[in-house]
């Protein structure tokens, strides 16, 4: 109890020693009273005896009404004791308290310059020491987080000037491409019609072999030409209502021609009409084809699927090839990224058709994903019916 006793913090004897007095002074007054009634028993007995009850009613009266005055005079000064008692908690306590709630408020609205008083060397004053030290601490965190934060975009703008710079190389250099690839690819087509003419055969061939390599440094130009565009949202849409059935159709056929070591199966019919830029969703698919045969090399066959659930219609291309990882299958999507894999061979390309692919999708209101357990892919794409 002795321990408990000496235990108590100063706060907490600023709270007690206030209801200590009051509970001294109504034992006091108590005590008072008591003692005047018995100080004066025998003194009150003899007049009571002397005289008529009537007069001793009236003494009692008397007795009381001096009790009952001395009492008013206790409790008056009680009163006025009690509000200098509540003018002192109120400021050794309650605004201390008040303030230290303010200044936490303002520290975490980010003003770490609020100055922190000490009400005094009790338990608010250490509080508020340590509530000052927390707040140089965190001004200290806060400023190194500053710096690093200005550092930190420095190094965005420095990269977004270097990505302005790329986007803008690519531009132009796909451009310049384009002109002189195009005047390279008529030139091998009056070849081709020369050497046709006079039946040379070897002549053919390597004009063959050269036209492909054309074609596909023409592919590789229109691709960035299209990245180009995305970038600086100028890719437009030529948008009209058209059967999706006929447009995959056509697509279809047109890749049977060309690829001669798969077998391309066309699967199902949606019986829909979609609103949209015909040519470019026939890119997406063709981009799609051309992954598939290139990423099956072992294989025969690629299965393109056509379905329509409620007023969706989706498309399908499954191959049977080297597959995609998992930790892959959603970055396969991005800008110039192409899959990192010592197993399987690498393979030629920018790493843009798929990102093309995905930006044309999504700008018609659909979405496009790829999926793969291990062995061979299946893209699928959605488009929202008309």
């Amino acid at each position: 109890m002795i321990k408990t006793f000496k235990q108590k913090t100063r706060l907490e004897w600023r709270i007690l020693w206030p209801i200590i007095i009051l509970v001294l002074i109504s034992f006091l007054t108590l005590v008072w009273s008591m003692g005047y009634l018995l100080a004066n028993e025998e003194f009150i007995k003899n007049d009571i005896k002397s005289h008529t009850l009537e007069k001793a009613i009236d003494l009692y009266s008397n007795i009381i009404n001096q009790i009952f005055i001395v009492d008013i005079f206790i409790t008056v000064c009680a009163i006025l004791l009690l509000i200098v008692l509540f003018n002192y908690l109120k400021r050794t306590i309650t605004e201390p308290i008040v303030s230290l709630s303010k200044a936490t408020t303002a520290i975490a609205d980010g003003n770490f310059k609020i100055d922190i008083p000490t009400p005094g060397n009790d338990e608010l004053g250490r509080l508020a020491t340590n509530l000052r030290e927390m707040k140089d601490k965190l001004y200290s965190y806060y400023q190194d987080l500053q710096k690093e934060v200005k550092s930190k975009e420095r190094e965005l703008d420095k990269s977004k000037e270097i990505e302005r710079r790329k986007d803008e190389f690519i531009h132009l250099t796909s451009h310049e491409l384009k002109t002189p690839v195009t005047t390279i690819k008529a030139f091998n087509q009056l070849l081709e019609r020369y050497f046709t003419e006079i039946k040379d055969k070897k002549a053919m061939d390597y004009l063959v072999r050269m036209d492909k390599q054309i074609e596909r440094l023409t592919r590789l130009i229109n691709e960035l030409l299209d990245t180009s565009r995305i970038q600086s949202g100028k890719l437009q849409l030529n948008e009209e209502r058209f059967p999706l059935d006929e447009m995959v159709n056509e697509t279809v056929e047109d890749m049977r021609s060309i690829v001669s070591h798969h077998k391309i199966i066309l699967k199902g019919g949606t019986k829909a009409s979609v609103k949209g830029d015909r040519y470019r969703l026939s890119q997406v698919l063709i981009n799609l084809l051309n992954n598939a045969v290139k990423y099956s090399p072992g294989t025969d066959r690629v299965v393109v699927k056509l379905d329509k659930q409620d007023h969706q219609a989706t498309i399908s291309v499954q191959d049977f090839g080297i597959g995609i990882p998992k930790s892959e299958q959603k970055k396969i999507f991005e800008r110039f990224y192409r899959i990192q894999n010592e197993k399987n061979p690498s393979f030629p390309g920018l790493g843009l058709g798929l990102y093309i692919a995905a930006e044309i999708i999504k700008r018609h209101g659909g979405e496009i994903g790829a999926e793969s357990s291990g062995r061979g892919s299946t893209f699928i794409f959605t488009l929202p019916v008309a």
